[in-house]
């Protein structure tokens, strides 16, 4: 079992690291892609945002299974993320430390 896994795009996030993120059973999770931004208010429709932020955010996509409660291992960013921006937004906030 991979306790440090690697997302370098969407298709790499599976049932089973979704269940991971949710039980906290791993050490690291490294993100090499883009995985979040906010909703173009203007230029976009909620539900076409939606759906970015269901395919792309892991943590968002576990969220919708079973509310996150914490986060309980490294979340590491390669240089191709560029920004954290609602990456959290309107999630329940309780310990994302």
């Amino acid at each position: 079992m991979n306790r440090n896994p690697v997302l370098n795009s969407p298709d790499d996030i599976t049932d089973e690291l979704i269940q991971k993120i949710i039980k906290n059973s791993i050490d690291s999770l490294t993100i090499n892609y883009e995985f979040t931004r906010c909703q173009k208010i203007e230029l976009e429709n909620y539900e076409d945002y939606e759906k970015y932020r269901l395919a792309s955010n892991p943590f968002w996509i576990a969220n919708e299974r079973h509310e996150l409660e914490s986060i309980d291992f490294e979340v590491r960013l390669s240089p191709n993320v560029h920004s954290l921006a609602c990456s959290f937004v309107r999630m329940r906030s309780y310990s994302f430390e």
